[in-house]
C-alpha cells in the first residue's frame, strides 16, 4: 500500500509598524538566496494573514510587499513546520514623483528604476550599456502622472520612462539612498528628436538586409533593417548624444549580457556618433564603404597530417558578447579552412577535434587580422592515452583527471568503464599528470599520482596506481 503524504500549509501573518499588511506576495526557495516559486496566491490578504504551503523538506520564505524592505524567513523545518509565522517588515520611504509633460501630467508611462554602476562594464547583445540591463523595481504612472518606486538599496540609479507618443525619458545617474528616498520628483518626456540616414556600401555590393543599431547606453538600442536603398529613419528618440553601428541581428531584448567589475574598473564609455535634440531631425550616415571583411586563410594539421574536419570557432578579444553565431569553419581534407571576420583585431581561435572523436580537447590560439586576405597555420601536436586504473572501484567518489603542461581549456576528465578502462584520443603533447580527487565540495584537493611524457603521434599505455 502506498501511503500519500498529506500537503501542509501554515500562515504568515505580515506587520508593519501601523498594523497588519494586505497588499504582500510570499516567495520561497530551498536555501537563502535564491528564491523563484511562489508559495500562495498572488493576492490581497484579509488582516496581513496569508496561508501557503509547506515544501517538505528545510527551507526559506521571502515575504515581499511595496513600499517594504523584503524580508527572509527561515530555515523552517518542513517535517514539523509551525502552525503561524510573524513576520515584521519595515516600512521604506521610496521614490515619489510625477510624469509630466511641460504641465500635463501623463498617465500610463512605464517607469523602471536601474542600477548605473560606476566600477563595471556591461556589454549586451554586442551594445555597451551604462545601466544594469534588468531593472530594480518597474511601475506605471497613475492618472495624475503619479508614481512610486521602492528603493530597497543605496546605490547610483537612474530612472527609465516611457509613455506613448514620447521618447524615452531618462532620470539621473544620481546617488540614492533606501533610507532617505525621494520626493516631488518630477520627470519630463518629450517627442523627441529623428534620425534619418542611409547605409553605404563599397561598390557593388547592395545594402538591403544590413542591420542599423543606434544606442545611448540606456540598455535599450534601436535596430532597423535597410532595403536596397539603405535609407533608415528613427523617431522619438531621447535627446542627448548615440551611437551608430552595424548590427549582427535585430534587439528584442536582452539574451546575452557581459559584466566585468572590479574596485579599480571604470564604467564603459560611449562614442559620439550623433546627437539628437527635441524636434529636430539629424542627418548621419553609417559608412560601411571600408569594411571589407577580414578574409582568414587556416592550414591545420595534427602531428604533420592534415587535420580532417576539426571544427574551429573565432571570437574577437574586444568583445564579451555576440549577437547570433560568432564565425566558424570546418576544415576540409587538406586541413584547409577560409573563415570571414568583420572587424579588424586581435581575436581568439578555439580549434577542436572532429565531433565523432568525443574528445573534451580543443586548442586556443590569437590571432590578429585585418582587411583583406589573412593566413594562419599550426601543427596540433597530440598523443593517445589509454590503460586501466589499478584497484578500480565503480562506486567510489573519487574524480580522476588528466594535467597537461599544455593547459589550453578545462581540464580533461578520465572517465573509465567498469572495469577501470579508460581511452583519451586527443591529449596535448608533452608533460602530463594524472590527479585523483580528495574530499568533496569546497574542501576538494587534488593530488597527482602518476607523471609521464607524452611524444606527438604517441600512444601511451598506462597502469595507473
Amino acid at each position: 500500500m502506498i501511503r500519500l503524504e498529506e500537503p501542509k500549509s501554515l500562515v504568515i501573518a505580515v506587520r508593519d509598524e501601523s498594523g497588519p499588511v494586505e497588499d504582500f506576495r510570499v516567495l520561497w526557495g530551498s536555501d537563502e538566496r535564491n528564491f523563484d516559486s511562489p508559495a500562495g496566491k498572488d493576492e490581497k490578504h484579509a488582516d496581513g494573514r496569508a496561508l501557503v504551503r509547506v515544501p517538505s523538506l528545510s527551507f526559506w520564505y521571502m515575504i515581499e510587499a511595496r513600499g517594504h524592505m523584503p524580508e527572509k524567513v527561515g530555515p523552517v523545518d518542513g517535517s514539523k513546520p509551525p502552525a503561524e509565522i510573524p513576520v515584521k517588515l519595515r516600512t521604506i520611504p521610496g521614490i515619489h514623483g510625477r510624469v509630466l509633460a511641460g504641465e500635463t501630467p501623463v498617465p500610463g508611462a512605464k517607469l523602471g528604476l536601474y542600477e548605473q554602476p560606476t566600477n563595471a562594464q556591461i556589454e549586451m547583445n554586442g551594445f555597451t550599456t551604462l545601466l544594469e540591463t534588468n531593472a530594480e523595481t518597474e511601475t506605471t504612472s497613475g492618472a495624475d502622472g503619479d508614481f512610486t518606486l521602492d528603493l530597497q538599496t543605496d546605490g547610483n540609479f537612474s530612472i527609465l520612462a516611457e509613455a506613448d507618443g514620447y521618447a524615452r525619458a531618462q532620470w539621473g545617474p544620481l546617488l540614492l539612498e533606501a533610507a532617505k528616498g525621494l520626493k516631488e520628483l518630477v520627470i519630463q518626456v518629450d517627442a523627441g528628436g529623428t534620425l534619418e540616414g542611409k547605409v553605404l556600401m563599397p561598390p557593388g555590393r547592395s545594402p538591403a538586409g544590413v542591420i542599423v543599431g543606434i544606442n545611448r547606453g540606456d540598455a535599450h538600442p534601436f535596430t532597423q533593417v535597410v532595403g536596397p536603398d539603405g535609407a533608415f529613419h528613427f523617431e522619438r528618440l531621447t535627446a542627448g548624444s548615440w551611437e551608430l553601428k552595424r548590427a549582427e541581428e535585430m534587439f528584442h531584448g536582452p539574451t546575452s549580457t557581459s559584466t566585468s567589475s572590479g574596485d579599480d574598473m571604470q564604467a564603459s564609455t560611449l562614442r559620439r556618433d550623433f546627437t539628437i535634440a527635441v524636434g529636430q531631425t539629424t542627418h548621419m550616415d553609417l559608412d560601411l564603404r571600408n569594411t571589407n571583411p577580414c578574409v582568414l586563410e587556416i592550414d591545420l594539421k595534427n602531428n604533420g597530417q592534415p587535420a580532417r574536419a576539426w571544427a574551429i570557432v573565432v571570437w574577437p578579444k574586444d568583445r564579451h558578447t555576440f549577437s547570433g553565431e560568432p564565425p566558424s569553419a570546418a576544415t576540409d581534407s587538406n586541413g584547409h579552412a577560409r573563415l570571414e571576420i568583420d572587424d579588424p583585431g586581435e581575436c581568439s581561435l578555439t580549434v577542436r577535434p572532429p565531433a565523432e572523436s568525443g574528445s573534451e580537447f580543443d586548442f586556443h590560439a590569437d590571432v590578429s587580422v585585418q582587411r583583406g586576405p589573412n593566413s594562419w597555420s599550426q601543427d596540433v601536436r597530440t598523443g593517445r592515452i589509454e590503460g586501466a586504473i589499478a584497484g578500480w572501484q565503480p562506486d567510489s567518489a573519487a574524480s580522476w583527471r588528466l594535467r597537461p603542461q599544455n593547459v589550453y581549456s578545462q581540464l580533461p576528465t578520465l572517465r573509465p568503464d567498469a572495469s577501470g578502462h579508460f581511452a583519451v584520443a586527443f591529449m596535448a603533447a608533452g608533460t602530463v599528470e594524472v590527479q585523483r580527487s580528495k574530499g568533496d565540495g569546497r574542501e576538494r584537493t587534488w593530488e597527482t599520482v602518476l607523471t609521464f611524457e607524452l611524444a606527438g603521434g604517441e600512444t601511451k599505455t598506462l597502469q595507473v596506481p
